[in-house]
This record gives C-alpha cells, structure tokens and sequence, in this order.
C-alpha cells in the first residue's frame, strides 16, 4: 500500500512540476519477496531476402551517321523530251517474258478466287497488289460477282485457266522489256447444291515486271471500243518528279556528308565491297567518296554537309507512258566543312545531275544516280548511261 502511495505521489509531482525532494522524504519501502517475472526478449522476424536490383546495360548507342540534307525543288521550266518508242522484243526478251507470264497466270486467278470467296481486308490487298490503281481495277472486281465471307453456304466458285498466250513484248530503247500484252481465256465455274454453270471469259491485259517474276496488270483492252481502259496517257507529272527528286538528291548528298565520330567510311571500296554498277558514272563516284573517306580519316575535316540545298529539274526524258526516263537537274547549295578546333567554311555549289527513274507501274518509282557533269563541263560517263545495266530485274 505504501509503494502504491509513493510511486503515485512522485508521478502527481512530476505531472505537477514539483521537485522529486518531497517524495524522497517519505519511508522506503519493504523489498517484497516476490520476483518478478523476467521480461521476455522482443522477437524479431527475419527480413525477407531482397532479389538484387540488377541495373539493366546501358543500350549502345547507335554510330554516328551524317543525316539526309533537305532540299528543296522547285521546276518552272521543265522539258519533257521523248526518247525513242518502245519496239516489240524478240529472242531472249520474249522467251524469258512468257516463261514468266505462264507461271504467273495461275497465281493471279488464284488471287481472285480467294477474294472473291473470302473478302477480307488481307485478301482485298493481295487483290489490288495484281492489279494497278484506276478504272480497270474496277471492271476486275465486278467481273467476279458477289463478293462472300467464306461461309460453308457460299456457292463453290473457281477460276479455270484454259489458253494463256502472250501476243507482245514491248523493250526500251536499251532493250530492256517495258511491258507485255497478253491474251488469258478461263472458264468462270459455279457450283450450288442444284447444278453447276460455267462461263467463259477472254480477256488481254497489259502487264508489267515488278521483279523477282512478279508480274502486275498494268491495263486491260476494251474490245468492243478498241482500246486500253486505263489508256496510254503519260502516268508521270511535273509535281510528282519535284516530290521524288528531294529524297533521291538527299541520298546522293547524304553519301558525301560527314559528322564527328562516324566509324564507318561511306564507300564500298573502303569496305571491301564490289561496287555493283560498274558504269562509268558509278566508278567515278565511288572513287571520290573513297577519297572524302581518306580525308575524313586523316582528319582534313570534322564535319562535312550541305546546307540551304536547292534543285530544279531541267529534262525529264521518258521511255515509256508509264513514267521510267532520265532526269536531268541542278542543284544549288552550301558546302559547310569544319575542322577539329570547331572552325568552319562555306563554299557555294552548283552541280548537274542525272537519275534514272525506275517505275514498274507509273505510281511508285525510285531514282538511282547515273552520272554528273564534271568541272570541264563534259559528262562523266561520256554518253555511257549503261541503262541496260542499271534496269534489271532487282526487285
């Protein structure tokens, strides 16, 4: 009782602000003879093992690689100067043509049986990759009826090939084939629960090389008033070779161009590569970027581009209606160099430049590089474009 006493009185004058000097005059009490318990230790749970956190390796960065310039085209004044009309090929050309369309024949009718049989986003796209954009286009797909969703309930349809002859093979001037005129005949088979009706059909088409035997229907002829439907008209224009020539120009400027860092030289002689066009034009250039290689090696500069590039188409010379031609243009800009210590240089360039554009269908088409007028004045490939090397079948 008198503990109980005591320890109270010295929390009430610790809770009051007392000073402990009262407490310590009351009695001490008796030591009891009970033993308290011991105080049992706190148990402490394991921490759980932690998975390190394994940081991932930085991801290496890509190599320096000197960017395409823009460049700008504008053409006011472009000439178009038709070269010589296709000829019918003969020989080797045909042979090869109509090996190439017999194999194909089946393929495309295949194409248009799945479509029509099971119209899908995926097959709609197989379809117009056999057929080119415009007003044939059309008439193809109506030609195969109602268009299904694949159901058991569908009736049985199949295109049969019959008879598969070429009639022409038109080549460009450098005897490379421009398109071929071909005559297909096929029997339209239906098939229902009650009977089955078959239809003949007989259609000329007009086909085009997309490579790799790889034929595309370019056109289809109008019997009745005598004609090609999608027509002969040019399929090329002023503001389409002004929308092509900014890339085609930017890669050729692009392959001169250098940025600080770069690991790799731009030639394919530095790399141990057979050049693959060996036109004269193609040599020459090659040997002068293996020479800008050389400089950039030594250090001559740190960085090497163009700048404010502008260019203006002066000839288009097209072999076909279908848009593939030499392109002739010039091109206006800065050449900027810098060298280590960061100190620049700008000197203005014009330079003349000739593409050939390869299109296999009048819609897309690529340019490829195939000569430059020297400091003389003359062409580099001295009037050798070596087209028929440059066009092949690549694709």
């Amino acid at each position: 009782m008198r503990a109980s006493v005591a320890l109270l009185s010295i929390l009430v004058a610790a809770a009051c602000g007392q000073t402990p000097s009262a407490a310590s005059r009351t009695e001490t009490p008796a030591p009891s003879t009970s033993t308290a318990a011991p105080t049992p230790m706190a148990t402490v749970a394991p921490s759980p093992l932690r998975t390190p956190v394994l940081t991932p390796p930085a991801e290496p960065s890509a190599p320096a690689v000197s960017p395409v310039p823009p460049v700008r085209v504008a053409s006011p004044a472009l000439v178009v100067t038709l070269l010589p009309a296709p000829f019918e090929a003969s020989g080797q050309i045909r042979t090869d043509a109509t090996e190439m369309f017999k194999s194909w024949v089946p393929q495309y009718l295949q194409a248009l049986d799945r479509y029509r049989a099971n119209s899908t986003p995926e097959t709609k796209i197989a379809f117009e990759n056999f057929v080119t954009a415009g007003p044939f286009l059309e008439v193809v797909r109506r030609s195969l009826g109602d268009l299904y969703s694949g159901t058991a309930q569908d009736p049985q349809r199949e295109l049969v090939l019959s008879e598969a002859t070429v009639d022409h093979v038109w080549a460009k001037p450098w005897g490379r084939p421009a398109y071929v005129d071909a005559t297909i005949v096929y029997d339209d088979r239906t098939t229902t629960a009650a009977a089955t009706k078959t239809e003949r059909r007989t259609v000329r088409l007009r086909l085009v090389n997309q490579g790799f035997g790889f034929l595309r229907v370019l056109d289809g002829y109008d019997t009745v008033l005598g004609r090609w439907i999608n027509g002969e008209s040019p399929r090329y224009s002023a503001p389409a070779l002004d929308a092509e020539a900014g890339d085609a120009i930017g890669y050729v400027l692009a392959r001169e161009s250098y940025v600080r860092g770069e690991q790799y030289p731009h030639s394919a002689i530095a790399n141990g590569v057979p050049v693959q066009l060996s036109t004269p034009f193609a040599k020459s250039w090659e040997a002068a970027i293996n020479a800008l290689d050389e400089q950039y090696k030594r250090g001559d500069f740190a960085e090497r581009r163009f700048d404010q590039v502008t260019a203006s188409i002066l000839t288009f010379e097209p072999a076909t209606f279908i848009g593939d031609g030499v392109v002739t243009l010039r091109v206006d800009g800065k050449l900027v160099t810098v060298d280590k210590t960061g100190a620049s240089s700008t000197t203005p360039v014009t330079r003349m430049l000739r593409f050939y554009r390869i299109t296999r269908d009048g819609t897309n088409a690529g340019w490829a590089p195939i000569d430059e007028q020297s400091k003389t004045g003359a062409w580099i490939s001295g009037g050798n474009l070596a087209l028929a090397e440059i066009d092949q079948d690549r694709g």
